[in-house]
């Protein structure tokens, strides 16, 4: 795996209120495949513009809209192009929330009889699953409550947490192979979104130099978190990995 090309494409960067920056969201591309991660209220718009076709696969870190909302519309499209089911990962636990959300509608689509589960391939996923023969490790974070939103690793290769505080208990004991570490924060710490400064204060030198920060607020937020030595996610950045 750790001779295997790939790269990860930044759709958006920004939180629910940096309509500017795009949701969070980013693709890795494998071959000719690729892994969306979150398709928020913006995610599906800017997905279509960047590659011209509908994912063949996503993996939802959590169900707030900026990270999932997206999905309604991709049913749609998906409908409309009737295009193969699309494969949609998730954790075990969001399963029922997320059918309440998107699929407990009688009448979905009014042209005909259809389930909003026609076009997806649901995989509900407990500590890891598998794509495109890579096995993925899943890992609850710290947001809003317990258990209701997870980060994705792929070893030797990425880890993105989603949105969450800071956990060091958890990326020191998976980020162990020089993974490039996408980390969730904010100018300000809140309940939900960690801070720039308990970034700082939370982890080891080590981890610090491979955290790139994503979820802005605001587009100077990026130069706030340059001024303290981190990287920031730009909205289209591109990363090998």
């Amino acid at each position: 795996m750790y001779g295997i090309y790939m790269k990860l494409q930044f759709l958006g960067s920004g939180s629910s209120s940096a309509l500017d920056l795009g949701n969070a969201s980013a693709v890795l591309e494998h071959e000719d495949n690729k892994l969306c991660i979150d398709y928020g209220f913006l995610t599906h718009s800017a997905y279509i513009s960047k590659y011209n076709s509908l994912p063949e696969a996503v993996f939802i870190t959590h169900l707030h809209m900026d990270h999932s909302g997206g999905l309604e519309a991709l049913f749609y499209a998906a409908k409309i192009r009737n295009s193969g089911p699309i494969k949609l990962y998730i954790s075990a636990n969001l399963v029922p929330r997320l059918h309440e959300i998107f699929a407990n509608n009688m009448d979905p689509w009014a042209n005909e009889a259809v389930n909003f589960w026609d076009v997806f391939h649901l995989i509900p996923v407990s500590n890891s699953f598998f794509w495109e023969g890579l096995r993925f490790n899943v890992f609850s974070v710290r947001h809003h409550t317990p258990n209701s939103a997870y980060g994705i690793q792929l070893p030797g290769k990425f880890v993105f947490t989603g949105d969450t505080r800071p956990i060091p208990e958890i990326l020191g004991h998976i980020a162990t192979n020089n993974e490039v570490i996408f980390h969730d924060g904010s100018k300000h710490g809140n309940p939900s979104h960690s801070g720039i400064d308990e970034i700082i204060s939370s982890y080891r030198q080590d981890i610090l130099e491979r955290i790139h920060v994503y979820h802005h607020n605001k587009p100077e937020d990026i130069d706030f978190i340059a001024k303290y030595g981190l990287k920031a996610v730009m909205p289209n950045s591109t990363y090998e990995v």
